[in-house]
């Protein structure tokens, strides 16, 4: 009886710990990853990110008048690539060396998939 009890305040005391696993299972939350941060970006207007990330690294217009923007960390090998067409961005892309943590992640529901790349 005592192992029950025990159990049960060990668990309720991890519960409300917001950055445990069990938390996020007991509020039906994720952590939102880095693809949710990208995918967000779908629709809205080029400046918009280039004002909040700054200039992009790379940048090039493609034959179809679209141009493809990347975002480089050469220290981790990261790239971070946007389709924008018609100044409006449309499609998004991350190499595998991206992490998708990220840090001070906001909780999100659970059952929002977490987006693949377009691009």
């Amino acid at each position: 009886m005592k192992n029950v009890v025990m159990s049960i305040a060990v668990t309720a005391m991890l519960a409300g710990c917001a950055g445990h696993p069990l938390h996020n299972m007991v509020t039906n939350k994720r952590y939102q990853t880095s693809y949710d941060i990208a995918a967000s970006w779908v629709g809205a207007p080029e400046d918009d990110l280039i004002i909040k990330w700054g200039p992009p690294t790379n940048s090039h217009v493609l034959s179809s008048g679209a141009e493809l923007i990347s975002y480089d960390d050469e220290w981790s090998g990261c790239s971070k690539k946007f389709l924008v067409e018609d100044g409006v961005i449309a499609k998004w892309g991350m190499s595998s060396s991206c992490s998708k943590a990220v840090r001070n992640a906001k909780s999100i529901p659970a059952d929002l998939p977490v987006p693949q790349p377009t691009l």
